[in-house]
């Protein structure tokens, strides 16, 4: 007898991926502007020296 949990945990997962994939590339272009700055910071720190 197939399990009728099945479909839904599948559509759970799918969604939970989505969801993963959204925040992560969300939360990668909310970063850059920071990584930029941490490295212009850096380089000011280089040149300085």
């Amino acid at each position: 007898m197939p399990n009728p949990q099945r479909p839904f945990q599948l559509w759970l997962a799918f969604l939970l991926a989505y969801f993963c994939i959204c925040a992560c590339s969300l939360s990668a272009r909310a970063d850059l502007p920071t990584a930029e700055a941490l490295r212009g910071r850096i380089q000011a720190i280089l040149a300085a020296e």
